[in-house]
C-alpha cells in the first residue's frame, strides 16, 4: 500500500523531534495498516471516516484510506500528525 503526503506535505518538515521515529512507522504503516505496533484504530465523532495510528507517546498520525483514481491502487493519505491533544 503506498503512503501519499500529496495533502499534508507540510506536517513532515514540521516534525524534526520525531522524524526516524515517523519513517519507520510510516514504513510498517505502507506494509501493513493494522500492524499491533501502530495500535491503528478506528476514529469518531468529527473524525470519523478516519484512522490513527500510533509514532510514540504522544505523537499520532490521523490518515485515511483512498483509492487512487488513475490506477485503483489503495493508499493511505496522511491527514494529520501531532501530539494526541493537537490531532484529537
Amino acid at each position: 500500500m503506498l503512503v501519499s503526503v500529496e495533502r499534508s506535505s507540510d506536517i513532515l518538515a514540521t516534525t524534526w523531534s520525531w522524524r526516524d521515529r515517523l519513517f519507520q512507522v510510516l514504513d510498517k504503516l505502507a506494509e501493513d495498516p493494522y500492524h499491533s505496533t501502530l495500535k491503528t484504530h478506528k476514529l469518531s465523532g468529527q473524525l470519523e471516516g478516519l484512522w490513527a495510528c500510533w509514532v510514540e507517546y504522544d505523537c499520532r498520525i490521523v490518515f485515511a484510506f483512498e483509492s487512487d483514481p488513475n490506477t485503483g491502487e489503495d493508499v493511505i493519505v496522511l491527514i494529520d500528525l501531532g501530539t494526541h491533544d493537537e490531532v484529537y
